[in-house]
């Protein structure tokens, strides 16, 4: 009992915690069945969240009331998902953790005919911008892309010679302005739908990005183990928003999708 009664105190001392030092986020859920791998949001209240493994195999969880309660929006017992994007309010594209490209709907799931495979590099982040445009990056920043729903895919290193850092993090805006990030200071831009990237010099050092997200071409987000950064100029400069606790930081997914409103997992 005396065990029990710890760890209750240590639980309600953390929760206390987050909301008396960041006034400004709020915990709407927490789930222990898997591990998440994005977030999407439609508008303010209607998101899902992707997980690449669960124990009753629900691995697209869906909310409509921005974040308090989540029901299943597809379950699958053999094999989680890589990623998932809202494509209206009752269809989901998603990416399963062996590549395969389906779309999702309330009365089943419809299996595209393409696998997404890269062989040069693990794939360490993936993204769905729309129905047409999907884009994978590996670790040794190997950028593969496809405008065609995977019929036809691009393949180019968005590094020069001689740049070994690993990539971790990969967001498009649109189908043109994207960016990409990695360890020790590792962040590149593309404005032209990844034929060409450039470096930028963000002034944060070389610390290690694991996750960026840009709502819009000039305002994004980057974190980098338990800090949440914020640009507004495109990233060539970075405040900080935010230092959580150590114990989140593994952020896997962010979605902005108001101005005033920021949804992380």
């Amino acid at each position: 009992e005396e065990n029990k009664m710890k760890k209750l105190i240590l639980s309600v001392f953390l929760l206390a915690a987050i909301n008396s030092i960041y006034s400004q986020w709020t915990v709407n859920y927490q789930h222990t069945n898997g591990a998440v791998t994005a977030l999407s949001f439609l508008n303010s209240r209607l998101g899902i969240a992707s997980f690449s493994q669960t124990l009753d195999g629900n691995v697209i969880l869906k909310t409509s009331n921005a974040g308090t309660n989540w029901i299943s929006a597809y379950n699958s017992m053999d094999g989680g998902i890589r990623t998932s994007k809202f494509q209206s309010t009752d269809t989901i594209l998603a990416i399963k953790l062996w590549y395969l490209y389906v779309q999702i709907y309330p009365g089943g799931i419809r299996t595209d005919t393409a696998k997404l495979i890269m062989n040069n590099g693990s794939i360490n982040a993936i993204q769905i911008i729309n129905k047409n445009f999907v884009c994978m990056m590996s670790n040794v920043g190997l950028f593969c892309k496809t405008i065609n729903g995977g019929l036809l895919w691009d393949t180019l290193s968005i590094k020069p010679g001689g740049d070994s850092r690993g990539v971790n993090g990969l967001h498009f805006v649109n189908n043109n302005t994207g960016y990409c990030c990695g360890n020790d200071g590792l962040f590149y831009k593309t404005t032209n739908g990844g034929g060409a990237w450039q470096q930028l010099s963000h002034g944060l050092g070389n610390i290690n990005f694991n996750y960026v997200y840009f709502p819009t071409n000039d305002t994004g987000f980057a974190v980098a183990g338990s800090n949440l950064y914020k640009t507004v100029n495109g990233g060539n400069n970075w405040t900080q928003l935010v230092n959580f606790p150590t114990w989140y930081n593994n952020i896997n997914g962010l979605s902005c999708p108001t101005a005033a409103t920021i949804y992380a997992v």
